[in-house]
């Protein structure tokens, strides 16, 4: 039987499961900055590297048979799928590197990938130019696919899950569970955990639970699917939906990704103690960022307040503050439920680089600054002379908003996956709709009843 699963693993798509470095079309390498000497060596030395880090969380701690299994491989997919998993009895919450929930061990998942070093140098000899130099820069990525697919394949066995569920539609450890999912004939659900691109993959899983139709449009413009789609919120807001931002304005808060540039953050934050002295600066960079530290020192360097977002969420930041200035992030959603003014802008050198991604600023729900913050002054003058009201239109984002699970979506969730062959139950909360679908689309998808 374990002949079998190494045999199925020689047939996984490795450029689709890495779709977000493989794609010609998902223009990875402008968002993340590659290191000077990142190639083929110094990437397998990686995969090395990350081998012997696992055993840091290596336990022999008895797994417990579960039917639904939830994995996590970020903070941010467990925060947004912990509230579910918790109301939903006989599941198990499994994250690497102890991200909540038991810990997955992935230093066998690594072990098992060494087998399968001649096979990825093999397809590195076959692939064309793009998929060579996908491999040279990101070459332990690939390489651990293999493992991690037969690890999955394994793990599901040992604790007899029938339901997968991940918050992730490309991350390779996500898609391995998903791959192996429908290998071992159980049912996948994704359960989105961020706002999406349209530079994602297609889905793929048997039920997919998005925000709402702003989530929904831009999946359908990426390709064909099959899947089951269910309009559902975000769980992870609510607990937060009746909260306000403070009163006082008297605190201005800077969100950082980790593809925004360094020196464009630096100038923002000049510009605004020049400009704005009388306001408290709060910087709350990525929490995955690898320049955490160097941006800790900054706010010491500069006087300014320092949200440690590994410890404090992101609710709580922006319950500080009254204006929200940040990039590539879906944190403008989230400061819109608090009824916090935020403004897009630009932490790249080139403009046009990335912009707007995820369709705040066409769908008006943030102001945007153009290029060098001109203008920023004149927005942010306006913010602090208005009544501002964000969450007016929000449900295109958000399908649980005015309606009876406003501040239930976990809730909801929870129901929808202990009754996903209940036809009664879906009759009774959704209602079948085709908007936005492309002519080729087999979407199947539901939207809440309305109020």
């Amino acid at each position: 039987m374990f002949f079998r699963i190494i045999k199925d693993a020689l047939k996984i798509d490795i450029w689709r499961t890495n779709y977000i470095i493989s794609s010609p079309t998902s223009e990875f390498f402008k968002y993340i900055p590659l290191k000077k000497h990142q190639n083929l060596f110094t990437s397998s030395i990686q995969f090395i590297f990350e081998f012997l880090k696992s055993f840091k969380y290596l336990s022999f701690r008895k797994s417990e048979k579960s039917k639904y299994l939830f994995f996590s491989s970020s903070k941010n997919q467990t925060d947004a799928i912990i509230s579910v998993k918790n109301k939903i009895h006989n599941s198990t919450l499994y994250s690497c590197k102890n991200l909540g929930g038991e810990n997955y061990n992935e230093t066998v998942a690594y072990l098992y990938s060494f087998l399968f070093f001649p096979i990825l140098i093999f397809k590195l000899i076959q692939a064309n130019e793009h998929q060579k130099n996908c491999l040279y820069k990101f070459f332990n990525r690939y390489w651990l696919v293999y493992g991690y697919y037969i690890k999955a394949r394994l793990f599901i066995r040992k604790i007899n899950a029938e339901i997968i569920i991940v918050a992730n539609d490309h991350d390779i450890k996500c898609e391995c569970f998903t791959l192996a999912a429908k290998a071992e004939n159980k049912k996948s659900i994704y359960i989105q955990h961020a706002n999406v691109s349209d530079k994602f993959p297609p889905l793929v899983h048997d039920y997919v639970f998005l925000y709402g139709k702003d989530s929904l449009k831009k999946y359908d413009q990426i390709g064909k699917s099959s899947s089951k789609v269910f309009l559902l919120g975000n769980p992870k807001f609510d607990k937060f939906l009746k909260q306000t931002s403070s009163k006082l304005k008297t605190k201005i808060g800077i969100a950082v990704n980790s593809i925004d540039e360094y020196s464009k953050v630096l100038e923002l934050i000049d510009f605004m103690q020049t400009t704005f002295p009388k306001y408290d600066l709060i910087l709350r960079p990525h929490p995955r960022d690898i320049r955490f530290k160097e941006y800790k020192k900054l706010c010491h360097l500069k006087k300014i307040k320092f949200s440690n977002s590994q410890k404090e969420n992101s609710f709580k930041f922006l319950s500080n503050i009254f204006i929200l200035i940040s990039g590539e992030s879906s944190i403008h959603l989230e400061a819109a439920l608090l009824n916090v003014s935020s403004i897009y802008a630009s932490f790249f050198a080139d403009y046009n680089l990335i912009f707007d991604n995820y369709g705040f600023c066409k769908n008006g729900l943030i102001n945007h600054v153009p290029k060098d913050f001109i203008n920023l002054e004149s927005n942010i003058q306006e913010i602090i002379g208005s009544k501002n009201n964000r969450k007016e239109n929000i449900n295109y984002y958000l399908a649980n908003i005015n309606t009876h699970f406003e501040t239930r979506a976990g809730e909801l969730i929870a129901q929808t996956i202990e009754n996903i062959n209940n036809d009664s139950f879906i009759k009774q909360n959704f209602q079948v709709c085709s908007f936005y679908c492309n002519t080729p689309n087999t979407f199947t998808i539901s939207n809440l009843q309305s109020n």
